[in-house]
């Protein structure tokens, strides 16, 4: 999608803005106005604005990442697999356990995010299960 001055919008520019050390996506304006006391050092609203822009890019990565997950949900379900797959989720931390060191990021908080989100898939799993094979 693009504006109407042709400039990219939605998830792609947000990444894409993130990606390049952007620092402002055009729906992220009003978190970084000063407050009512007075206004707010430069660099703050500068930082705020980063994390802002970088929160839309994994709101957006993660709705991706979901839409994935749904169809092996789907597929699982006409091959009559388990929604769980506990060898894959081990594989899988482990793999981003490093990947989280090697960027600095503390493993054990990569570790917990993931396996918030495991869970999430897995009930996502069930429940397509379910609707594929509902009780007799």
């Amino acid at each position: 999608m693009r504006s109407t001055a042709g400039e990219p919008t939605g998830r792609a520019a947000a990444i894409r803005t993130v990606a390049a050390g952007g620092e402002r996506a055009p729906y992220d304006r009003a978190m970084t106005r000063p407050t009512a006391g007075g206004g707010i050092p430069p660099e703050l609203a500068r930082l705020r604005s980063s994390i802002d822009n970088i929160d839309a890019a994994l709101v957006h990565l993660l709705a991706e990442r979901f839409k994935a997950t749904q169809q092996v949900g789907e597929l699982k379900a006409a091959h009559g697999l388990p929604p769980a797959d506990p060898g894959r989720e081990e594989r899988q931390i482990a793999r981003l356990r490093v990947l989280a060191h090697d960027a600095g990021l503390d493993p054990l908080f990569a570790e917990k995010f993931l396996n918030f989100i495991i869970a999430e898939v897995i009930r996502h799993h069930e429940a397509i299960a379910g609707a594929a094979n509902p009780p007799a």
